[in-house]
């Protein structure tokens, strides 16, 4: 818990996009598009599964390979669920649930 507050201030610098946690190095669990205030944009963050550190990264890359080429980039959208997608990478097989909404995701991630 003491590193947390120290890397969260090193994340608002944005030196951190890395496809893994940096407190505990795990993969992430899942992604959330999130709001930039000062442009009303979004920006996707990704989120550990261990210890809930989020962070942030590319809005278009595999965060598992570093894979940026967006033709093998593809996105599954939930019909059933409207604040839900897939993000997937054809590159190295892997998936990513990122939340679209704009409430609390982490009954999402405790599922």
């Amino acid at each position: 818990k003491p590193l947390k507050p120290k890397v969260t201030e090193l994340l608002k610098d944005n030196k951190w996009r890395r496809g893994y946690c940096p407190v505990c190095g795990q993969l992430p669990a899942m992604g959330q598009l999130v709001r930039i205030e000062k442009d009303g944009g979004r920006e996707r963050e990704l989120v550990c599964g261990c210890c809930q550190m989020r962070w942030q990264y590319k809005r278009i890359g595999c965060p598992y390979c570093d894979n940026l080429e967006q033709e093998t980039l593809k996105i599954i959208e939930v019909a059933e669920e409207p604040d839900l997608r897939i993000d997937t990478c054809e590159k190295c097989k892997s998936y990513l649930k990122i939340y679209t909404g704009e409430g609390n995701e982490q009954v999402i991630l405790a599922d």
